[in-house]
């Protein structure tokens, strides 16, 4: 990528990980005052809805994804008549998924009795907090479109400073309220407008940005162009299905099957995990606009390249947190909270497995939305969707949060981890795709050996520490552990041309 697109990538990404580390930093504070002042049942509950509203949101059918990879050509073109017509025609859908979204979830209210096991124990009105969830779900698809110009235009890190400044905002008056009232209600309040004012804010934002869009004339899409959009669209309705079920399913059936205070154990690590795969996703969300306008531009022979570098980047910051997680995250939660917070060691390694694999799916969801593969392999997340929800169903009946959570794990392996990559090869970079395929198991059969040794040598060791030695552990083992990465991989490719980049930087920066 030129020097244009390498810096603002650099900038996207600089922002929005300061924006999600302070966020995780806000995140454990209000979490540990949340813990404090209310049950573990309210941390259950705020795990269900969020989960039924994730599953609601299929009815965005991936339109958000389509309409940005549809912005790269007109933005690198400075198209403005055909920007605006995208735009237009983005409100007008995101405004009917919007209604959608606010139905379903009231159709659903009468049902959610059936999802929580354990409701006697909750001394608060379910169907208004249900409600409240549901207001901030839909309130957002009325303004959310404006955030898709800024990502196709290489400019996501203003996103990300807004958030921020929104995002301390509210954990501020959370504390607060939880503090002074502990109020339940009121703390989602909070949440709902700080919401509200967000997308507001961003959408005077775009008007300011690009005053053209303010231009109240209609412009239609041509027919081959909308053609084009309902393709992609039906294709990743398919997908979504997949994406959506998986990670939207989990707390839904723990909460059914198991309690709606094991939903509240397990969400304190999918608050973790979850802020560890919102840092990393960072990296490469701030590659996407200028992914994109790279593949919209180049010539097709430099694309294998491009993405073999970003996939091995991909490997070495979610492996080396995966391996962090399943090694430390129980000493974390015991230190933070008390040890009475955590779960089997069994459920940690089947957590910390399911993010390894989402994050080496991530770089592949990437190449696949930037070129605009959406209609290849359409088909694959009904199976992963289907194979999901019959295992965990099935073996959580007998094993409990283990079973449940390894239907994540099977859907991913039986599916995604070798049909994703298969895509990509064949119809976006037109070679074989038996070189990815060595190079995972090679990658996987590491991160195992490596789990198994921190096991044996530090595994009991950890789990009796304080903070301030914890931390000590923990920053010497990511040390040591990267210093392992770079004399595995000196001699890869992908790893001499990131090397070089970071020798030129400190370079430039002598001389500067």
């Amino acid at each position: 990528m030129d020097r244009g697109r390498v810096y603002n990538s650099f900038r996207n990404f600089l922002f929005g990980a300061f924006s999600q580390i302070a966020a995780l930093l806000l995140a454990f504070i209000v979490r540990s005052v949340f813990i404090r002042y209310l049950s573990l049942s309210y941390l259950g509950l705020n795990g269900l809805f969020t989960n039924v509203l994730t599953i609601l949101s299929l009815a965005e059918l991936g339109f958000g994804t389509v309409m940005i990879h549809a912005l790269y050509r007109p933005l690198a073109e400075n198209n403005e008549e055909k920007i605006q017509a995208y735009m237009q025609f983005y409100a007008k859908v995101y405004r009917v998924i919007g209604l959608i979204v606010a139905f379903a979830g009231i159709a659903l209210m009468p049902f959610l009795d059936y999802l929580i096991k354990g409701r006697e124990a909750i001394d608060i009105n379910i169907e208004l907090l249900y409600g409240l969830y549901l207001l901030e779900s839909v309130s957002s698809y009325f303004f959310a479109y404006k955030r898709s110009i800024l990502n196709a235009d290489q400019k996501a890190y203003i996103c990300s400073w807004v958030h921020f400044k929104i995002l301390v905002i509210r954990s501020v008056l959370q504390i607060l309220v939880l503090i002074l009232f502990q109020d339940f209600i009121c703390y989602i309040l909070i949440q709902i407008l700080s919401t509200f004012l967000e997308n507001v804010y961003l959408s005077y934002k775009v008007n300011r940005m690009y005053p053209y869009l303010k231009i109240r004339q209609k412009i239609r899409l041509t027919k081959e162009e909308l053609n084009s959009i309902k393709k992609n669209v039906y294709a990743l309705i398919l997908s979504n299905i997949g994406r959506v079920t998986i990670k939207g399913s989990s707390n839904i059936i723990i909460s059914a099957f198991v309690g709606i205070t094991v939903v509240g154990l397990y969400s304190n690590y999918v608050m973790i995990t979850g802020a560890v795969i919102m840092i990393l996703s960072q990296v490469f969300s701030a590659m996407t606009g200028s992914v994109g306008n790279f593949l919209a531009k180049e010539d097709s022979s430099k694309h294998l390249e491009l993405f073999e570098r970003l996939d091995f980047l991909n490997f070495w910051l979610y492996g080396v947190c995966g391996i962090c997680i399943y090694v430390f995250i129980n000493p974390v939660i015991g230190v933070w909270i008390g040890k009475e917070f955590t779960l089997d060691k069994v459920v940690v390694l089947v957590i910390s497995l399911n993010f390894v694999l989402e994050g080496f799916l991530y770089s592949l969801w990437l190449f696949r939305s930037t070129m605009g593969l959406f209609v290849q392999g359409k088909y694959r997340p009904i199976f992963s969707a289907i194979i999901n929800i019959c295992v965990s169903v099935f073996l959580g009946h007998s094993w409990g949060i283990v079973g449940v959570l390894l239907g994540t794990t099977v859907a991913r392996l039986a599916v995604n981890a070798w049909y994703d990559p298969y895509i990509i090869y064949k119809y976006g970079l037109s070679t074989s795709v038996f070189s990815y395929y060595k190079a995972y198991l090679y990658r996987f059969a590491l991160i195992a050996l490596i789990v198994v040794g921190s096991d044996f040598l530090i595994g009991e060791y950890v789990n009796n520490l304080d903070w301030l030695r914890l931390m000590g552990i923990i920053i010497g083992y990511v040390f040591l552990l990267n210093v392992f990465m770079v004399l595995v991989f000196r001699r890869n490719q992908s790893f001499i041309y990131y090397q070089s980049l970071v020798v030129s930087v400190f370079n430039k920066l002598k001389k500067g």
